[in-house]
């Protein structure tokens, strides 16, 4: 099921914390007790799932599947929250606004266990990388595969050093980011800014949101951040300028499996999630 979803042996690997040779050896274990043939190699050295390997992963989700609504088909106020549940959002959202509110929600679900993929990358969950993803667009993948929910919206703020003089705001270049991420609105409206001729592009150019709030706190220079992640930055300060104030918003979607959504761990850390970003 592993090869299925991920599409190569050492995405599978990755994906259960094991080596290729495991994944291989595993399969092949397979394929001698079933007589029969699971995976073909193709001519460029990667694999595929033969017809019968199909069928066989298929199977295996229906059986998955079957064990997870198993395990919500006892109903009733004594069910327990337990078990794993993966979740994906960017960096900046896993690291400093969902980690930090884990432990007080763990205390109150202590058999449950919380698995964060901190990615720039959309995670699939049709391919089940991931159980839950936080967005901050609205979702064009998934079908009816997965459910989605607007949950909340960023508003921004622009963003100094603590210890920057106010009369030295709007001296700052602006802290842009790279090439490949200049369809972003934050890094669409910095442009504008730069373009009106409200400031400069400072030479630092940063990689992610993460980048961008430790150039304001230690390379002198502003730019535009979420205020529920500028605000908790005890490095940071935001700058009231009439002139220069964000006009854009990012909405916060929340997206789960179909197949997962009425099972109760789920539906607890989705409620959970929803709550948090309701703001």
């Amino acid at each position: 099921m592993a090869v299925k979803r991920t599409g190569s042996m050492s995405a599978a690997a990755k994906r259960l914390s094991v080596d290729v040779t495991t994944v291989s050896r595993r399969i092949k274990y397979l394929q001698n007790h079933l007589e029969t043939q699971l995976l073909e190699r193709l001519a460029d050295g990667s694999y595929q799932l033969t017809p019968i390997g199909l069928a066989a992963a298929t199977k295996g989700e229906r059986i998955e599947k079957e064990l997870d609504e198993f395990q919500a088909s006892v109903k009733g106020s004594d069910v327990r929250v337990m078990g794993k549940v993966r979740i994906s959002a960017a960096p900046m959202i896993v690291n400093r606004f969902i980690t930090p509110r884990a432990p007080a929600f763990l205390r109150q679900h202590p058999e449950l266990e919380l698995h964060f993929n901190s990615d720039l990358r959309n995670l699939s969950l049709s391919k089940r990388e991931t159980d839950i993803a936080v967005r901050l667009a609205r979702p064009q993948e998934g079908g009816s595969h997965v459910k989605v929910r607007r949950i909340g919206s960023l508003t921004h703020g622009i963003y100094a050093a603590k210890d920057t003089p106010p009369d030295q705001y709007a001296k700052l270049p602006w802290c842009g980011y790279n090439d490949d991420l200049v369809f972003l609105p934050q890094a669409v409206w910095l442009t504008k800014e730069v373009q009106r001729g409200h400031g400069e592009f400072s030479p630092i150019r940063a990689g992610d949101a993460e980048g961008v709030i430790e150039s304001i706190a230690t390379c002198q220079t502003r730019s535009a951040l979420p205020i529920i992640i500028g605000d908790a930055d005890p490095r940071l300060k935001r700058i009231d300028d009439e002139h220069t104030k964000p006009d854009f918003v990012r909405e916060i979607w929340l997206m789960v499996h179909a197949d997962l959504s009425n099972l109760v761990r789920y539906k607890v850390v989705g409620d959970w999630l929803t709550e948090m970003f309701s703001i």
